[in-house]
C-alpha cells in the first residue's frame, strides 16, 4: 500500500496516515508469507494468519481515527478484503462473508455513485466479493 502525493496533503495528519500504511504492508508481508508456507508447517501458518489479521486491525483503528471522511476507500477496501481472505484461510467462513458483504455493499454504492474509477483493483474486488454471490445463489 502506498500514499499518493494528493492523498498524503489531503491527511490532517501525515504521520498517522504513514504509520498506518506501514502497519499495513507489514500485515501484508505476514499474510504473504503465510500464504507461501509449505502446508507441513500448519502451525506457523495459522500464528502468521492470526498476526497479520491483528495488523490489519491495528491499521485499521489508526487510521478511523481521522474519521471515515479520512480514510481512503482503496485503503478501506484492501483492509476488508484481505481480512475476508483470512478470515477464509481460518475456516471462519460465516465472519468471511461478513466482510464480503460489507466490501460488495461498499463498491456497490461506489459505482452506483459513478466512483468506480477511483477504485485501484476494481475487478479483483468484485472478483472476490463474487464468492458471496454464487455461495448465495446455489
Amino acid at each position: 500500500m502506498r500514499l499518493n502525493e494528493e492523498e498524503l496533503q489531503s491527511h490532517v495528519d501525515p504521520e498517522l496516515a504513514m504509520s498506518s500504511v506501514l502497519i499495513f504492508n507489514i500485515a501484508l508481508s505476514h499474510h504473504l508469507l503465510a500464504l507461501e508456507s509449505p502446508q507441513i508447517n500448519q502451525l506457523s501458518t495459522v500464528k502468521r494468519l492470526k498476526g497479520a489479521l491483528k495488523l490489519y486491525e491495528l491499521g485499521f483503528h489508526m487510521h478511523s481515527k481521522r474519521g471515515a471522511e479520512g480514510m481512503s476507500m482503496n485503503y478501506a477496501l484492501a483492509l476488508i478484503n484481505n481480512c475476508a481472505h483470512i478470515y477464509d484461510a481460518l475456516g471462519r467462513p460465516t465472519r468471511a462473508q461478513k466482510f464480503y458483504s460489507h466490501m460488495l455493499s461498499s463498491l456497490m454504492m461506489m459505482i452506483d455513485g459513478g466512483e468506480a474509477g477511483k477504485v485501484d483493483q476494481l475487478d479483483g474486488y468484485l472478483r472476490n466479493a463474487s464468492k458471496l454471490i454464487l455461495t448465495d445463489a446455489a
